[in-house]
């Protein structure tokens, strides 16, 4: 009894590595195309970002200045209540 559970066990196991072995291949694939993606895009954004920050940097100081300035009023005003 207890050899014919393992060996239903074991056929439904085999059964169950043989449908979805060919779809964890193809998710790891797509996953590994989405990263590249993801890779690609940050980095093109990114030498966007540092041109234009190259062209007109004081554009982005001030704009730091103000959210950094708005950060630390907003977080001094909770830390008085």
């Amino acid at each position: 009894m207890a050899r014919e559970r393992a060996q239903s066990f074991k056929q439904a196991l085999e059964v169950l590595n043989t449908t979805v072995q060919p779809r964890l291949v193809q998710v790891g694939a797509a996953l590994a195309e989405a990263k590249e993606k993801v890779a690609d895009v940050t980095a093109s954004q990114a030498a966007r970002v540092d041109q234009e920050v190259r062209k007109n940097p004081w554009a982005f100081i001030g704009a730091a200045t103000i959210v950094s300035l708005l950060i630390g009023f907003l977080l001094g005003r909770r830390s008085k209540r």
